[in-house]
């Protein structure tokens, strides 16, 4: 602004006469030293510019190149992860199923054993009240003859005594078979 004063205290006349070799000389070098100073930091400005977007562009690329390899370690780490879990999960479902047979095992070998017990258990009954009707029974029957017999031998006359005698040890002789023919049937198996 301060190259305009001199013009500004200009009469018309003087305005006339040195007007144009005052913009000649004085102001068109000033604006065009302006207006090439303009053009250089709009290229300035655009070299910047240019620099800028390619420092964005290589900014972005190298940000999309990283997002791409951590989309795909996320994508490997998940892939490894369900193929972990699943192994996991087969060997678990196996290791169950083999626990669940060796139980069904168990069990069907322990019905297997009570069953035996309980045959084991009815043939010693069995045995036990054959034994006790054959042997003790018998034993106890001839007892009872044999007092039956002596009883019949003697008279009544002679020997009350004896006979009271022989008369109760038949009544206990008859107890005993009926308490051997009771076990008897008690030992014997319900099945």
């Amino acid at each position: 602004f301060g190259s305009l004063d001199p013009a500004l205290h200009w009469t018309p006349d003087q305005r006339r006469e040195l007007g144009y070799s005052f913009m000649k000389n004085s102001l068109l070098p000033k604006r065009i030293e302006i207006v090439r100073l303009t053009d250089k930091l709009g290229v300035l400005n655009q070299k910047q510019l240019q620099a800028g977007n390619r420092q964005v562009k290589e900014l972005f690329a190298s940000f999309q190149r990283s997002l791409v390899l951590i989309l795909i370690l996320c994508c490997s780490c998940g892939v490894l992860l369900a193929g972990i879990s699943i192994h996991r999960l087969l060997r678990l479902e196996s290791s169950s199923s083999m626990r669940f047979r060796e139980v069904a095992q168990t069990r069907s070998a322990l019905r297997e054993l009570s069953t035996r017990l309980l045959d084991v258990q009815e043939s010693e009954r069995r045995a036990l009240s054959r034994e006790l009707h054959d042997e003790v029974g018998q034993s106890v029957s001839g007892l009872l003859l044999g007092i039956g017999n002596v009883a019949a031998t003697l008279s009544p006359e002679l020997n009350s005594g004896s006979l009271a005698q022989l008369n109760e040890l038949r009544c206990l002789a008859e107890k005993t078979v009926a308490v051997v023919r009771d076990m008897s049937l008690l030992l014997r198996p319900s099945m």
